[in-house]
């Protein structure tokens, strides 16, 4: 504030538009007479006055879904969100107020605006209403409506795409710039060297041309992808799944599958001498041959349900000794037919020997492979062929790891990585750590880890975070978005830990989804039908909270005033993990909205479960709103607490602030009230104690004559109550 408690200039719009927010819902509430909304349409009026000091009129004006002073945008608050429905509501574009405004004229303005039961709403009617009362300081002007002819400019509509494309590969236009520098061509807009050309004959902009004429000119298809950087990877690739798309006849063009294999393929080398070798016994050399016809028979006849049974009934009983050299073995068997054959049912037998060792129960044999294909991985190169096949097997790994909740042997998987990438970056080795992140990251792994982890946050270690780090954040955040629906309240927290190491990504798809909560199946009443709904939509807020307090604010205001009043309620609550002098005015507005039945459950719910947070907005309530207060002594009855009793006797003790302005009549109700609440009470000293001192001020009639003559003779009711309270 400036000097002598005036507002500087920058601050009065926003105070203005709250202002008049609250005097039109008090007007609502208590009617226009009322003392309270005459307080503050009086509250408003002075700060427009204020403003005139500073310019003879302002303007406040809509544009999409901001407001406007003097053309200048504000900045978004809930009571500017308010403020663009209602000029939606009435068709208004503008609002123009000028120095010469009377009172007379704000408040017959306001009653205009006024919402009140069974009065309609009349879009155009304002005109009419200004000119009949003949108010000239206030202008009001309509939204002016466009006519829309249908045409579409899909030269523009192209253009817009092409930018945004080329916007996310800087590269591609700087490559675009130079080759114009060196053919000598000036040419401001770099679109327009690909719009030559582009057919947009269709209806929708043709996307593959322009992206076509972007790799053609690119030259990106004349390349191997040892080529390529990463971005002319993911616009070579963009290319080829849009085209994908474009009909079946083209499909088959990207899916002609190689041509099977035919000939007769036999496993390469005689492995009996090195099974020997490893001290293998005859009776398990005789099981590593069957296994071993296992294998020809899939190389003639493809790997299928009656083979994968006998082969993992072998290694059942290969296992069952416990000694991981059989492991191994078999591992390394499979690795040699694969590059001897490229056979790809060898991914599913790697993992029956996988799932075999682990199921065995003996970590033994199942981290011996683990290290083993580490190992491998390790010092293989990236050019022999089954390389990729030991990626697809620690993938497997991984999540029977996170089933069992050994997540220091998934951090080794990704050290080992690390380390791998480091010494070696080439496209092959990076490829190949996505391809691991990508299975990592899959949604049955994401169910994993989510199954392994309790709603208890001491569950969640260093060593899974580093894990969470590594993985797909897109992937994770709306399987946990969607896990919010069957999950308890705990869950969030840890909810929020998870997500917190991708929170951009959570929170894109949080405020994704809070703009869709309207979409939500509902009944007619506004209620959500669907129970999971409801448990995910009332969560997900609690998770914004515990990411990111500031981000979270603006989507609990913008959805405060949803139709179901279970959500409304819990966000009423959750408003209130901010300071009150951010979010009083809010909550103050939001329970004056709303209806009975919310009004009743939000003073139980404090009553029941108390805090200093909610115990203030209970008294601002209780303070503020008189029509409240026979509703809330009533609300207290059905508890008898520490907190109750405490608020009854500072109610009492303070008796005469809430009945001065009420008249006679509501008063005496008021204290009836107040005095009945104290009945379960009636054995407690301090309270007794206080009733007395209470029954003895009325007596002398003291300070309640020099508020109400009609005191004395009146007071034999709330006389007769505080006495059948001390008879007890």
């Amino acid at each position: 504030m400036g000097l002598e408690g005036k507002h500087k200039l920058e601050e009065l719009p926003l105070l203005i538009i709250k202002s008049m927010y609250l005097a039109l819902h008090r007007i609502e509430m208590y009617g226009i007479e009322h003392s309270v909304s005459k307080q503050s349409i009086k509250a408003t009026i002075k700060l427009i006055r204020e403003l005139f000091e500073y310019a003879p009129s302002f303007t406040l004006s809509r544009l999409g879904e901001e407001m406007l002073f003097d053309k200048i945008p504000l900045e978004r608050t809930y009571f500017t969100d308010r403020f663009v429905k209602d000029f939606d509501d009435f068709g208004i574009h503008s609002i123009t107020f000028h120095r010469k405004m009377t009172d007379d004229e704000f408040i017959s303005f306001l009653k205009f605006l006024v919402r009140a039961p069974g009065k309609k709403l009349e879009r155009y009617d304002i005109d009419v209403y200004l000119d009949e009362l003949r108010i000239t300081s206030i202008e009001v002007d309509r939204v002016k409506y466009v006519a829309v002819t249908g045409d579409v400019d899909e030269q523009r509509e192209a253009e817009k795409m092409l930018t945004d494309i080329l916007s996310r590969h800087p590269d591609v236009i700087e490559r675009l710039l130079r080759k114009a520098e060196q053919s000598d061509v000036i040419d401001d807009d770099i679109i327009s060297q690909f719009m030559s050309g582009v057919s947009l004959d269709t209806e929708e902009y043709d996307a593959v041309s322009i992206l076509n004429a972007i790799v053609k000119e690119s030259g990106l298809m004349d390349k191997d992808d040892e080529e390529l950087s990463e971005t002319d990877k993911e616009l070579k690739r963009l290319f080829e799944i849009i085209q994908e798309k474009l009909s079946e006849e083209r499909k088959k063009e990207f899916l002609d599958k190689v041509e099977k294999i035919t000939d007769e393929i036999t496993t390469k080398g005689d492995v009996t001498t090195e099974l020997l070798e490893k001290e293998f016994t005859l009776t398990e050399l005789s099981w590593m041959q069957s296994v071993n016809e296992l294998f020809q028979q899939a190389i003639q006849n493809e790997w299928g349900p009656q083979i994968e049974y006998q082969f993992r009934s072998f290694l059942e009983r290969l296992f069952a000794r416990g000694e991981p050299d059989k492991a191994i073995a078999i591992s390394e068997q499979l690795f040699d037919l694969y590059d001897s054959t490229g056979a790809y049912w060898v991914v599913d037998a790697m993992k029956d020997v996988i799932e075999e060792a682990y199921n065995t129960g003996d970590d033994s044999i199942f981290l011996a492979l683990l290290g083993d294909m580490l190992n491998k991985k390790e010092t293989s190169s990236p050019d022999i062929p089954h390389f990729g096949i030991i990626t697809a097997a620690l993938v497997f790994f991984a999540s029977l790891l996170l089933v069992a909740r050994k997540y220091s042997a998934i951090y080794r998987i990704l050290l080992t990585y690390d380390k791998l990438v480091g010494k070696d970056p080439t496209i092959s080795v990076i490829t190949d750590f996505e391809t691991f992140i990508t299975g990592l990251s899959s949604p049955e792994n994401v169910q994993h880890l989510l199954s392994s982890i309790s709603d208890d946050l001491s569950s969640y270690d260093l060593q899974l975070q580093e894990i969470v780090k590594k993985m797909d954040g897109e992937v994770l955040t709306q399987i946990i978005i969607d896990e919010l629906g069957s999950r308890k309240p705990s869950f969030v927290a840890t909810a929020a830990n998870i997500l917190k190491t991708h929170e951009i990504t959570a929170k894109k798809y949080i405020e994704k989804y809070v703009n869709d909560i309207e979409g939500l199946q509902r009944s007619d009443s506004g209620y959500m039908i669907n129970t999971e709904q409801l448990r995910r939509t009332m969560s997900i807020f609690s998770l914004a909270i515990r990411l990111d307090k500031e981000f979270a604010l603006p989507l609990i205001i913008k959805s405060s005033s949803d139709r179901d009043i279970r959500v409304k309620k819990h966000l009423f609550f959750l408003l209130m993990y901010y300071p009150v002098e951010r979010v009083g005015d809010i909550i103050e507005a939001l329970f004056l909205e709303s209806s009975t039945e919310f009004q009743s459950e939000v003073i139980e719910n404090i009553v029941s479960k108390p805090t200093p947070v909610k115990d203030y907005y209970l008294r601002e309530l209780f303070l503020h709103f008189p029509k409240l207060r026979i509703k809330i002594l009533q609300s207290l009855r059905s508890f008898k607490n520490e907190y109750v009793k405490k608020f009854l006797l500072d109610i009492l003790d303070q008796w005469i602030i809430y009945i001065d302005p009420l008249p006679e009549p509501a008063f005496r109700k008021l204290l009836k009230a107040l005095i009945r609440d104290f009945d379960a009470f009636s054995d407690d000293h301090e309270v007794r104690k206080a009733l007395k001192r209470f029954r003895s001020e009325w007596k002398t009639e003291g300070i309640v004559k020099e508020s109400f003559s009609t005191f004395s003779r009146k007071k034999d009711e709330i006389m007769e109550a505080v006495d059948k309270v001390l008879r007890k």
